[in-house]
């Protein structure tokens, strides 16, 4: 009980809950924790070490620890260290090696690694697709209070991926996926909201979770808040705002926000035109698996006289 003390401290310096912010303190209470075999101790140091909270950034020294959280039998340890071989961060990549360690996370009761484990099985990553097992680990997470696996387990709900389709299932696991901070679920419910798939119509509601959505990082959120100032669909018209928020969305990795934005810059829409950085946003679009980036791309090169033509004459 001592053990997980020095660990909760920590947590209540780096959160200030009802103790001032303190993230030094927080890492000295994570690593007394630790030393005293406590796994999510080495956990949450690990995290402050990769992250950069109160050190410098050390990815050698956050899986050295992710993995003495893991061989302590803490399921976040094993989740990080998992995602840690899967983008090969620090590590060589090995999916195989990712999966055994979100199984061990899921097996150790962690939503985290039920979810990424669910998520490989759905596409196929390192394991024999098998939609059926994705749902099963999905809603293990959801009902081990993780997000993502509710957010996931959601969206099957909504398009019938090894379910029966069930918007209002789906709505209501987007609910409290978004109400536990993913955002994934925030922009889902907001999409909803928007078309009134399951709900009543409602574009400012709707807008609001774009918005919660977009200051989470997610870049569909972000897009989709740009396409409302784009469009004034709830919000006063503004391209400036628009082309911010498709710039964010792109950086975020996200192929309809550089599509957007690849289209602003072809179009002049409150940016100079420009048909090359039109055509690299596309092409990035592309890339991150748009087929309307691709085909974007494909105009560019087939009417790229004509754009720069009429560049010239404007």
């Amino acid at each position: 009980m001592f053990l997980l003390g020095c660990n909760n401290l920590g947590y209540d310096h780096k959160k200030g809950n009802e103790l001032e912010k303190d993230i030094d303190k927080a890492n000295e209470l994570y690593k007394k924790s630790c030393d005293l075999e406590n796994g999510l101790g080495c956990s949450n140091l690990g995290l402050s070490y990769e992250r950069g909270k109160g050190f410098e950034k050390d990815i050698d020294k956050a899986n050295e620890l992710y993995k003495k959280s893991c061989d302590l039998e803490n399921g976040w340890g094993c989740s990080n260290l998992g995602y840690n071989y899967e983008r090969g961060k620090g590590l060589e990549k090995n999916i195989y090696k990712a999966n055994e360690l979100y199984k061990k996370s899921c097996d150790l009761e962690n939503g985290l690694g039920c979810g990424n484990l669910g998520y490989n099985y759905e596409r196929g990553k390192g394991l024999e697709k098998n939609i059926d097992k994705a749902n099963e680990l999905y809603k293990k997470s959801c009902d081990l209070e993780h997000a993502l696996g509710c957010s996931n387990l959601g969206y099957n709900y909504e398009k019938g991926r090894g379910l029966e389709k069930d918007i209002y299932k789906a709505n209501e696991l987007y609910k409290k996926s978004c109400d536990s901070g993913s955002s994934y679920g925030c922009n889902n419910l907001g999409y909803s909201y928007k078309k009134g798939s399951g709900l009543e119509k409602d574009i400012d509601k709707a807008n609001r979770l774009f918005k919660k959505s977009c200051d989470l990082e997610n870049g569909f959120g972000c897009s989709n808040l740009g396409l409302s100032y784009e469009k004034g669909s709830g919000l006063e018209k503004n391209i400036d705002k628009a082309n911010e928020l498709y710039k964010k969305s792109c950086d975020l990795e996200n192929a309809l926000g550089c599509n957007n934005l690849g289209y602003s810059y072809q179009k002049g829409n409150g940016l100079k035109k420009d048909i090359d950085k039109a055509g690299e946003l596309y092409k990035k679009s592309c890339d991150l698996g748009s087929a309307l980036g691709c085909n974007n791309l494909g105009y560019i090169y087939e009417k790229r006289d004509e754009l720069e033509k009429d560049i010239d004459t404007n």
